[in-house]
């Protein structure tokens, strides 16, 4: 079953994506034969995690950076406002590591007084490291909700895309993110991974 929204792959003219719904083959109704949405130069993976899980891995040497400030404002949501459910996202980080995107150090932000955010970076500049198993194993599961958003332009002129998902669940997914080279989409799940 696939999303009920997909945001038109077309680039608009600050190198953000097209907040449209998608209609034929990716595009919507007023960019037919636009350029194609710019890859990322970041993807930052935001994982919620509850307080026990928060101190586990900041215990494995995961450091705390400060405040969650939130999702920026004006991004652009690829699957809609609700995102998508019950969605496992590991495809998607061996997909980006295969396309040159290496994994930056991750840390974690507070968020409220229950939650925490577990921030994992990858860049295109970034030389690749291994990510920790105490972060690896929030990459394997099934989370209730996943929203990939198009964030407007950094200062820098960074084009940067944000995976950010809660709600870790015990049961299998629906889909399988898959990184498509930036324009993400979903696939029905692989029965050979966890």
């Amino acid at each position: 079953m696939p999303p009920l929204f997909y945001a038109c792959t077309a680039e608009t003219k600050r190198k953000g994506r097209c907040q449209n719904d998608a209609q034929v083959e990716g595009r919507c109704l007023d960019h037919p034969t636009a350029p194609r949405a710019s890859q990322p130069d970041m993807i930052q993976v935001e994982l919620h995690v509850n307080l026990e899980q928060s101190q586990g891995l900041e215990l494995g040497g995961i450091p705390r950076r400060g405040i969650y400030e939130g999702i920026p404002p004006k991004s652009t949501q690829v699957f809609g406002a609700y995102g998508l459910a019950r969605v496992q996202i590991s495809h998607a980080v061996q997909e980006m590591r295969e396309n040159g995107y290496g994994a930056e150090e991750p840390s974690l932000l507070q968020r409220d007084e229950t939650m925490d955010i577990l921030v994992l970076p990858f860049s295109r500049t970034s030389s690749s490291r291994d990510i920790p198993a105490g972060v690896e194993q929030f990459l394997c599961v099934t989370w209730g909700y996943c929203k990939v958003l198009v964030a407007p332009n950094s200062e820098d002129g960074r084009v940067i895309h944000i995976v950010n998902c809660a709600h870790k669940l015990s049961f299998p997914p629906l889909y399988e993110l898959s990184f498509e080279e930036g324009l993400w989409g979903v696939k029905e799940p692989s029965e050979t991974r966890p």
